[in-house]
């Protein structure tokens, strides 16, 4: 079972500010994202206590699913949220799909071992994906405003993503297969890497969900 979870609205920008807040681990806010984060940020601890404390339970109560092997994934600051929940707080989940992680948040947080140690776990399987052409911000479509581009300078999605993979395989009990996805950018890489994520995670015949956002 793969379910969705989103704000209650199908107003856009207000689906993205609430995504800045209830996505990200810590009250930074980018240059980026300046003005653009009315309801705040740092929320994902509030919103990983709903996934497994409401939401998740809720459905294992009415479908045959298995608390026991839960997945999460997500997109953009929702593979920064599966990637934070996979260092920080990994007891609630044992698979996670990251496509294209927003790992520029607060300065590379998730990916020094100093400021953001992890913490044990048992066994997780990990599927991290990245669009080709996420080296830089120029290389993205739709085509961003020269402040846009200015003020995102100095992001590469692919070096990061390569980097919290190292990560990853120096931890004992992670399984993670980490591909770059030939390409495709920013706003074209989901489709292709969510299948192919899918289909590494659960490529038996496992139950399981992939909560996701």
């Amino acid at each position: 079972m793969v379910v969705g979870i989103a704000p209650a609205t199908d107003d856009f920008d207000r689906i993205l500010t609430q995504r800045n807040r209830d996505l990200t681990p810590t009250t930074a806010v980018p240059t980026h994202l300046q003005g653009r984060t009315p309801y705040g940020t740092g929320g994902a601890g509030a919103m990983l206590d709903l996934i497994c404390d409401v939401i998740a339970p809720h459905l294992e109560s009415r479908y045959p699913l298995n608390p026991s092997d839960r997945g999460l994934g997500g997109l953009s600051l929702g593979a920064l949220f599966t990637c934070w929940a996979l260092v920080t707080r990994p007891e609630g989940f044992q698979r996670y799909l990251a496509v294209s992680p927003s790992l520029w948040w607060d300065d590379g947080l998730l990916l020094d071992e100093q400021r953001l140690p992890a913490v044990d776990r048992g066994r997780s399987d990990v599927y991290l994906a990245v669009g080709e052409r996420e080296d830089d911000p120029v290389r993205s479509w739709p085509v961003l405003t020269p402040e846009m581009l200015e003020s995102m300078s100095g992001i590469d999605m692919v070096a990061d993503a390569a980097s919290f993979a190292d990560r990853l395989k120096g931890q004992p009990g992670i399984e993670v297969r980490h591909e770059i996805i030939p390409g495709e950018q920013h706003a074209t890489v989901w489709p292709a890497a969510v299948t192919r994520g899918l289909v590494h995670l659960y490529r038996s015949d496992r139950q399981g969900s992939v909560p996701g956002g």
